[in-house]
């Protein structure tokens, strides 16, 4: 099922499955989001919920049992209940059951709240332990942006900023998606010029990276600005070894599973522990200028 919200700037489809943003467009038509390809990736911006990147043997231990989950959880598989609140408005609800219990085993009510003011959208994360036990997760985005932005120049002429005075270091990531634990920080430019080759050992992981990000070039009249405040780390990526119009800037809240580590859930120092009963909110945007 598709929902559209839409104002005088901007235009936003969100569908059901995995409560996913599908096409963002301004007042002229022009498309923002990565309308995907069957040769390399589908998707367009995934939720991530209730974890993020791989988990060793799609696996993790939780009070000594293994529970098996797929890449970035079980959201963005899931269907959602949708509630368009207002012309400009939507939420998408996700709560357990039965099937979710099986991979995640904890009570939730997880709702993503998309909402355009003016040439921004606004994305919010909401989660609930509907249980007593304390609940671990991770959260985050996984939009992917059309570079070039509008057919202006190339892939080589756009640059992602950050923070003036930041000094992202790149999080050591294997070829494969995990997390090396005897590799080091490394600090990166600010900012990062886009080359494709850039992402031939997947994606680039950020930590220090301030609040923002701005996909911006030169050639445009359009860029696209990333901020995410509650984000401890940013995932920067495209399809690997190819060269593939579009760059993911996806912020996360915690990072995959270390390389050949089958992680124990109640141990995994970045993840968001969340009491019984208790709420969790988590608020960022984009926008178009």
């Amino acid at each position: 099922m598709m929902t559209r919200i839409c104002n005088e700037k901007l235009t936003l489809d969100i569908e059901s499955l995995g409560a996913q943003m599908t096409s963002l467009k301004d007042e002229k038509g022009k498309e923002y989001l990565w309308q995907g390809d069957a040769a390399t990736w589908e998707e367009h911006a995934p939720v991530l919920f209730p974890y993020i990147g791989r988990l060793t043997e799609k696996t993790y231990l939780y009070q000594g049992k293994a529970y098996h989950m797929d890449i970035h959880g079980i959201a963005m598989y899931s269907e959602f209940e949708v509630n368009k609140e207002s012309r400009e408005k939507a939420a998408f609800v996700l709560s357990d059951s039965e099937i979710t219990r099986r991979h995640y085993p904890f009570a939730f009510r997880f709702q993503v709240t998309y909402e355009l003011r003016g040439s921004t959208v606004w994305i919010t994360y909401e989660v609930e332990n509907r249980g007593e036990k304390e609940m671990y997760f991770g959260v985050g985005g996984h939009p992917g942006f059309c570079v070039p932005i509008g057919a202006q120049g190339t892939f080589k002429d756009y640059e992602i900023h950050f923070g003036q005075g930041t000094r992202p270091e790149r999080v050591p990531i294997s070829e494969d998606g995990y997390v090396l634990e005897d590799g080091d920080y490394v600090p990166l430019e600010n900012p990062i010029h886009l080359r494709h080759d850039l992402f031939d050992m997947d994606a680039i992981v950020l930590s220090g990276m301030g609040t923002w990000a701005e996909l911006t070039s030169p050639v445009a009249d359009k860029c696209i600005t990333i901020r995410f405040p509650q984000m401890k780390y940013l995932g920067i990526w495209h399809w690997p070894k190819t060269e593939t119009p579009y760059v993911c800037i996806e912020p996360w809240t915690s990072l995959p599973a270390r390389k050949g580590v089958l992680e124990r859930l109640e141990e995994k120092e970045d993840l968001i522990q969340l009491g019984g009963g208790e709420e969790y909110r988590n608020e960022w945007s984009i926008e178009i200028e």
